[in-house]
């Protein structure tokens, strides 16, 4: 993979860092299809990426980038499993209007997070 390949798809990644902080208020594990990219080939993007930062001089660029792709991943599991859980989470919410309400609000406030930015 090439650098400006490798760019493109760090600029995508950082795109579906908006959404995915949505996701992750709500969902515990989602399913690895919701990824911009397949997984091996967001390491191997952002590992270019990371390094090119690393090698100019800015480590802590490099290290976020890193940290920031294993925090997210963690989340995702093969579609079959991601969309089981998904499901149970759904289920769970809708009979539960206490839960239903603080998930409305939390959405909410990484709306208006959001927006600020």
């Amino acid at each position: 993979m090439t650098f400006s390949e490798a760019k493109k798809i760090f600029e995508d990644w950082q795109n579906y860092i908006e959404i995915a902080d949505k996701l992750r208020t709500v969902f515990a594990e989602l399913p690895e299809s919701f990824l911009p990219h397949p997984v091996i080939v967001l390491e191997e993007a952002l590992s270019i990426v990371a390094k090119n930062y690393f090698d100019t001089g800015d480590k802590k660029k490099a290290n976020t980038i890193k940290e920031t792709l294993a925090f997210y991943l963690s989340n995702y599991k093969k579609d079959e499993n991601g969309i089981e859980s998904m499901n149970k989470i759904l289920n769970l919410i809708s009979q539960n209007p206490e839960l239903k309400n603080s998930t409305i609000k939390n959405l909410q406030k990484c709306r208006d997070s959001w927006t600020k930015l």
